[in-house]
């Protein structure tokens, strides 16, 4: 179950904006005469260090846990108030800070407003947030969810040591995320995601994965 999420797309519009692939390394362009490199030219390649976001705009929930991670390094640098969830814009705000995530984008020249593919790896320890369902429903009732609120719950924080998010628009919207790190208690955690989405609406995808905890 997925409690609430922003359109993968409207994440995919934002990186235009960052100057910024389904796999870590760079795609192979379209072959000649394919579809693709009919309707939206020659592919290319590019590398950016940071997004416009704080986190990752989803809330998931898998398995009796709901998990929400972020980019910027510092947790405690996202105002207390920001809405993390539903954004329809970047948050130029979150390029001031260092991110402990990095960018590689492919791009189809007809196409200037989103990559075709891009991926997230993880440059340092990213933080990840648990809760339980429960909690995560409650969050998200309001349609609003904050660093504030999310630390009032006290959740459970860990460290991907591990962490790669691939994300394709083009010619099907997909995404994949997995981490594996530390808990602030000594434990274990691994997280998988995996979703396509066929629009138009925010919630019009399917999805899957799970959340493991090992105290």
């Amino acid at each position: 179950m997925k409690s609430l999420g922003s359109m993968s797309f409207l994440l995919l519009l934002s990186l235009a904006f960052a100057g910024c692939g389904q796999d870590i390394t760079e795609p192979a362009a379209d072959p000649a005469g394919s579809v693709a490199a009919q309707s939206l030219g020659k592919s290319y390649h590019v590398s950016s260090e940071r997004i416009p976001f704080f986190g990752s705009n989803w809330l998931w929930s898998f398995d009796g846990y709901a998990v929400y991670y972020f980019y910027v390094k510092c947790p405690a640098d996202i105002p207390a108030g920001q809405n993390l969830i539903l954004l329809e814009v970047p948050t130029p705000d979150a390029l001031n800070y260092e991110q402990t995530v990095e960018v590689t984008a492919h791009w189809m020249e007809q196409v200037t407003f989103a990559p075709k593919n891009f991926n997230l790896r993880g440059t340092g320890p990213v933080e990840f947030w648990f809760f339980t369902t429960a909690q995560a429903e409650a969050m998200v009732a309001d349609l609003v969810l904050t660093r504030g609120e999310m630390e009032s719950y006290g959740p459970l924080k860990g460290w991907a040591t591990d962490f790669l998010e691939n994300n394709l628009s083009y010619p099907a919207t997909r995404f994949n995320l997995t981490a594996r790190g530390n808990l602030e208690n000594g434990g274990r955690f691994h997280v998988n995601i995996h979703e396509r989405w066929f629009g138009p609406g925010p919630f019009d995808a399917n999805w899957d994965g799970n959340i493991i905890l090992k105290p």
